[in-house]
């Protein structure tokens, strides 16, 4: 609440400022006092107040003597000049019976109020009150609005832009451009679906357009904070294990770790790294969910279905809760990937993003959660290509799509 008052009357002002402070429950910190007419447009030119209280006779200037015809004049400066920052509410407040009838039809017509200042009544703190209630009203009005407009159930990112388009193939036709979108780096993708309730669960998308953990991190802790985002998720293509995995699987996170973490010594000259995994968890809740999910729905034959209708070569692919890795460098090195298994037996994939997501999610508290899904488009060995990119980024974002019809119970029809 930022509110100003214009009266050049010492005594005036200080009853008017109790009013707000002692009834209203203003703090004085957010009134700001001026004694003139020029003084007040100064703060208009600077400031951007909710409530304007004006005394409809005021002087020109500190000091001077007041003049109803300045005060008038002043009035029409906030349709005339656009550098005038206009209150979202304005109220004339006098004690001359004269001026406070002529005043009347002026004040009416602009929708502004009108009150009759007493020192022998309390009638006009009243009024005031009033007044003052309605623009907190607005106010909270406003801001609901705001709010909500600005305010998702579920968001999904991915780091590259063919994962991206993937997700968007997914879900459907119906993802639209973000109006009146925050002026940041990103381009943002709305799509509402209705659950069988008649409930909206609204959504929001983004592509990082980078790979790596610190801008995955960024972005995430942006929807989080943005957003308000609840829930949220990442789709893409990662690498996996030989021997525990197959191409075209996908992997859900059970938990992350970063795998560049690591004191760098010395062994006979020779540089050894020493790492120091810590393991992000995901959310129990959410491995939980998804593991019902997986049980009762068995969702692998539609996916199947759905993949073989899109022309991608699959027959089957499995399913693994499991531990994922993380690191800022890609690996297409067999030792490399066995040394990393030797840490951490139910490893079952390898990303570069897992963990900024997870750490977003995890410092911000079990309000906020995040899930990533990923399909095996290699193993980490010399043999890694991109062929497998578009299948893995397609079944991760399908799997996340029939995973939130059954968790919200999406109303089928309004995913096509």
């Amino acid at each position: 609440m930022k509110i100003l008052i214009m009266d050049d009357r010492p005594d005036k002002l200080e009853q008017i400022v109790k009013v707000m402070t002692d009834m209203c429950g203003i703090q004085s910190s957010e009134i700001d006092q001026s004694r003139s007419l020029a003084s007040g447009r100064k703060l208009l030119l600077q400031h951007t107040y909710d409530l304007l209280v004006l005394d409809l006779v005021m002087p020109q200037y500190d000091g001077g003597q007041p003049e109803a015809d300045k005060s008038r004049k002043f009035i029409d400066e906030f349709d005339r000049f656009q550098r005038i920052k206009k209150p979202l509410v304005i109220i004339g407040m006098t004690e001359y019976d004269e001026e406070f009838k002529e005043m009347q039809a002026i004040y009416s017509q602009k929708l502004w109020d009108l009150i009759q200042y007493s020192q022998h009544s309390i009638d006009w703190t009243e009024t005031l009150q009033r007044a003052v209630q309605r623009v907190i009203d607005i106010r909270t009005s406003l801001a609901n609005s705001i709010r909500a407009h600005y305010q998702f159930d579920v968001g999904i990112i991915c780091a590259l832009g063919e994962e991206y388009a993937q997700m968007e193939r997914a879900f459907g036709s119906n993802w639209k451009d973000m109006e009146d979108a925050p002026q940041v780096d990103l381009k943002f993708k709305t799509l509402e679906l209705m659950t069988a309730k008649g409930d909206t669960i609204r959504m929001i998308s983004c592509c990082c357009n980078h790979c790596g953990m610190s801008v995955t991190a960024s972005v995430a802790s942006f929807l989080y904070a943005f957003f308000d985002v609840k829930e949220l998720y990442m789709t893409g293509f990662c690498a996996g294990y030989r021997g525990h995995t197959e191409y075209g699987d996908l992997v859900i996170a059970k938990s992350e770790w970063d795998y560049g973490s690591a004191k760098i010594a010395e062994s006979n000259g020779i540089p050894v790294s020493h790492p120091a995994p810590f393991q992000l968890p995901c959310s129990n809740a959410v491995i939980a969910s998804v593991e019902a999910f997986i049980r009762e729905k068995d969702p692998k034959h539609v996916l199947l279905a759905e993949l073989t209708g899109e022309h991608f070569d699959v027959e089957q692919f499995d399913i693994h809760v499991k531990n994922g890795a993380c690191g800022s460098y890609v690996v297409a090195n067999e030792d490399v990937m066995t040394d990393l298994y030797g840490r951490d037996s139910n490893l079952r994939s390898l990303d570069m993003e897992g963990y900024g997501l997870y750490t977003a999610s995890y410092i911000l508290g079990s309000d906020r959660t995040s899930l990533m899904i990923k399909g095996i488009a290699d193993l980490g060995d010399k043999d890694k290509d991109d062929l497998y990119h578009d299948q893995c980024s397609y079944t991760s974002a399908l799997f996340l799509r029939e995973y939130l019809k059954y968790k919200f119970d999406i109303y089928e029809e309004r995913m096509s």
